[in-house]
């Protein structure tokens, strides 16, 4: 099945729809907070286990995710060396004292126009996804799902290779892959 494929079946497109209705009704009606965010989140984790369930990773989905991971890897280490310069900014600026800065990687607002399914559906339920309209995905909750890089003064800096942990055997943990047709890359 091709991503167009998937994204236009009827399971799919019902969770969807649904998404935004409650987003509507939570806009405009003032629908009850904290039930429809918990509502929300119901309709998230239930269209990505759907999608899961239809996705069959093949040699192309596995060359666009290298390709992903590739991206993700470089703006991973562009953050590290952007923190970096940040503290060394301020500790030259005649700073005393301990340093910290925390550095890290925020989805894009803007849905990529790279995306195969370029619909004013899939626009909106990114803007759901990533944290613009509301905090739905709790992972994301400040842009990452992890603190990202810390540069502290009083400690010896961790290499791009610690910090990214390609220094470890890889495994792949990554829930929903699978992990024989994964196991020849190193996915951060």
């Amino acid at each position: 099945m091709t991503v167009q494929e998937i994204f236009d079946t009827p399971a799919i497109k019902k969770v969807e729809n649904a998404m935004i209705g409650l987003e509507e009704n939570i806009e405009r009606y003032r629908v009850d907070k904290p039930s429809g965010l918990e509502m929300m989140r119901v309709l998230i984790g239930l269209r990505r286990n759907l999608l899961a369930d239809m996705f069959v990773m093949d040699e192309n989905y596995k060359r666009l995710l290298s390709d992903f991971n590739e991206t993700m890897k470089q703006q991973l280490i562009r953050m590290r060396h952007e923190t970096i310069k940040a503290a060394h900014g301020v500790m030259n600026a005649d700073v005393t004292g301990e340093i910290q800065a925390i550095g890290k990687c925020f989805l894009g607002y803007r849905y990529s126009k790279l995306h195969p399914v370029q619909t004013m559906q899939a626009k909106k339920i990114w803007a759901i996804l990533n944290g613009s309209i509301d905090d739905y995905v709790q992972f994301y909750s400040d842009g990452v799902l992890m603190g990202g890089y810390v540069y502290d003064s009083r400690k010896e800096q961790e290499s791009e290779n610690q910090m990214l942990y390609l220094q470890e055997e890889s495994d792949n943990w990554n829930e929903g892959l699978d992990m024989e047709i994964t196991k020849d890359m190193y996915l951060i």
